[in-house]
């Protein structure tokens, strides 16, 4: 499926590791059903997402009917969900990069009405797949009516038999204002209504979900799902890491500076040479740079942002009042007197 038969010249561009992180996770002799992508910016998450999504679509599209291999209602509506916090999002993360891909490959070829669709789909039969736009209740409809949907709310799961489900920095629901609570729900309803649909029985290699969601801030129950719970489960292929181990290329210079990781008591900062010595070993992170000091720099700009970007790793939100809790501490006198009454 990587190569330029089904993804034209994308085939070509495709990350080594992506390539093989994509091997792994659809490998039939593994038993992973969802994938948890939570690693530096850059890595392609999202494109790994996509491409699961068309493998996802393929494989249907060259079944010759299932819905009835699956054991659904010839009414059943068969569909993939792209999730993310707005559908404007969804639809710049996961559904144009899709549509690029599709555009760059003759084995799939786009219907401008339904009626034009409905004839291409019996024409080509399965030598060339057809796809819209034009579908009034969905994003994409492709050949034996597998749908798209974008979707933001968990609630709008139900009704739909979703093969799959893509959700995209779910992370930054929080940011929106909305709960902890909201966006767990947003993940076990995804993984719930999928696979309720199937029977242990029968072939569940298709129903997966893949979370692409950067690393943000361990007191929300998503990072630390991820980062704490996700991997005590089987089911779950997860990928992590920093810019410097998945992309070791872009450094130049190893262990060019420390960084505190943060505790209780203390937020994440910049090492000066002496102070290592100070700090838990477990605690420090070395971080290579490049020539020029890029990437110091960007730690001295924002030290958690850096954490999040560039090292792959939750280390608490921009928008917090106080990140030192020392501060706080500060404010209490112990020399002043309580006087009961």
């Amino acid at each position: 499926f990587l190569k330029p038969e089904y993804l034209g010249a994308t085939s070509d561009s495709i990350w080594p590791y992506i390539k093989q992180a994509l091997v792994d996770f659809w490998d039939p002799q593994n038993k992973y059903r969802h994938a948890i992508i939570s690693c530096h910016i850059g890595w392609g998450k999202s494109y790994f997402a996509v491409i699961s999504a068309l493998f996802m679509t393929t494989r249907l599209m060259l079944m010759k009917n299932p819905k009835a291999y699956f054991g659904f209602s010839p009414a059943t509506i068969i569909a993939i969900a792209l999730i993310s916090f707005s559908m404007e999002k969804a639809s710049e993360t996961l559904l144009e990069p899709m549509m690029e891909i599709l555009d760059a490959t003759d084995r799939f070829e786009q219907c401008k009405t339904v009626d034009s669709f409905r004839k291409k789909e019996r024409e080509y039969g399965i030598n060339k797949f057809v796809w819209t736009t034009a579908s009034p209740t969905s994003v994409l409809m492709f050949n034996n009516g597998i749908r798209y949907k974008l979707l933001s709310d968990p609630a709008k799961l139900l009704g739909v038999t979703f093969v799959g489900s893509i959700m995209s920095e779910l992370s930054f629901f929080k940011e929106r204002g909305f709960s902890d609570d909201y966006i767990w729900r947003i993940l076990t309803k995804s993984k719930g209504r999928i696979t309720s649909r199937f029977d242990d029985n029968k072939d569940t290699y298709l129903a997966r979900t893949i979370l692409d969601s950067s690393p943000n801030d361990m007191d929300t129950k998503l990072d630390t799902y991820i980062w704490q719970e996700a991997s005590k489960d089987k089911a779950n292929y997860i990928i992590r890491g920093s810019m410097w181990e998945w992309q070791p290329h872009k450094f130049t210079k190893n262990d060019a500076f420390k960084v505190h990781l943060g505790n209780a008591s203390s937020p994440p900062r910049l090492l000066l040479p002496n102070e290592v010595s100070s700090y838990d070993a477990s605690e420090v992170l070395s971080c290579p740079d490049n020539d020029s000091g890029e990437f110091l720099s960007l730690a001295e700009q924002d030290i958690i942002e850096f954490l999040k970007d560039i090292a792959g790793l939750p280390a608490g939100t921009p928008d917090k009042l106080i990140h030192d809790k020392s501060i706080i501490e500060k404010i209490f006198t112990p020399k002043l007197r309580n006087k009961l009454t």
